[in-house]
């Protein structure tokens, strides 16, 4: 009595956080799990950053010794654009992307209540790097790379901004047109986001390879997509939050440092981190709450679709249907 009371206990502690939940519940839990480890999943969020930054020095170094290649026209007029999109926030895209089946592997083990440290979560990218590098690069490329490339075209900009000239008039048709590109850009990003957003848990759950890992996501995010969009929206919402929250904090200090009666270098560094702050400290803030929404989400979807809950449950019970003989489960049919 008391072992098979034991055997549903735990089948019930296994199961409980992954019934079916509508998105509300999604987001509620998302925010939960952030709250639950915040600073393992801030250690995370941090990497991208400071990778993105030693890129950029690099890059900084070779155009000061002339290696980067020149271009003319309007070729380096799109280059230069280009690059100017990879300085801001491209990279830390990338880099963000390359995160993303780190914190989907850290939540997967919050909710099945395992150990979700730092340590283990770099143990497994060591395992697990090659696939994590393809995905994030082909989910770089479509969901912010070729949009953006698209968006920073001259004749594409130039065009826009022609034609809410001739709609709006004035000094503000150029802006408005360079706003609509955004705009389409960033919509065009979310589109392609939500096909293959649900590979990033394929990949960290059932370690599959890259390329598997997105036709797997493509196909079970089906039915759901528009979870998977709200959730994006949610998270670049509070990204712009943060971002004007620690724009705030930026001027204060800056005014604080400007006004100090110290050194001129130690003004010059506090500003550069004060800058870092103020440029990356949204983004790194809400860089975990998409890929944990996406985690709870794919969780969700199994369990709608694949019974994934009654599974969890039938081996927490010490049932295996892997184990069952094909002679005894053809009886069982027949």
């Amino acid at each position: 009595m008391d072992s098979s009371s034991a055997v549903e206990n735990d089948s019930r502690r296994v199961s409980e956080p992954l019934r079916p939940m509508n998105l509300g519940e999604i987001l509620d839990r998302t925010f939960e799990i952030y709250r639950s480890r915040f600073l393992v999943f801030l250690g995370i969020a941090v990497l991208p950053s400071l990778l993105a930054m030693a890129v950029l020095i690099f890059g900084r170094l070779l155009k000061q010794m002339d290696l980067v290649p020149a271009a003319s026209g309007e070729t380096k007029v799109a280059l230069r654009a280009f690059g100017n999109w990879l300085a801001s926030e491209g990279l830390e895209m990338y880099f963000s992307c390359l995160a993303w089946p780190v914190f989907a592997f850290l939540t997967s083990r919050i909710l099945l209540k395992e150990e979700a440290k730092l340590a283990s979560a770099l143990s497994w990218f060591a395992s697990y790097w090659r696939d994590c590098v393809g995905l994030a690069g082909a989910m770089w490329l479509l969901i912010f790379a070729l949009p953006n490339c698209v968006g920073l075209i001259p004749t594409v900009r130039l065009a826009a901004s022609s034609g809410a000239h001739q709609v709006v008039g004035g000094g503000w048709g150029y802006q408005l047109g360079l706003f609509f590109v955004f705009l389409v850009v960033w919509i065009a990003g979310a589109l392609l986001c939500i096909q293959f957003a649900t590979s990033v848990p394929v990949l960290a759950i059932e370690r599959l390879p890259f390329s598997d890992a997105l036709r797997r996501g493509l196909g079970l995010a089906g039915g759901g997509r528009m979870r998977v969009l709200i959730a994006w929206f949610v998270a670049w919402a509070l990204k712009a939050v943060f971002d004007v929250g620690f724009g705030g904090v930026f001027v204060l200090a800056l005014r604080t440092v400007l006004n100090t009666s110290r050194g001129f270098y130690l003004r010059q560094g506090a500003y550069a981190v004060l800058e870092f702050l103020a440029a990356n400290g949204g983004w790194i803030l809400a860089a975990p709450i998409y890929p944990i929404a996406i985690t709870l989400f794919y969780y969700d979807q199994r369990i709608r679709r694949e019974g994934f809950d009654i599974e969890r449950m039938m081996e927490a019970a010490g049932m295996n249907l892997a184990e069952i003989p094909a002679a005894e489960s053809d009886s069982d049919e027949v």
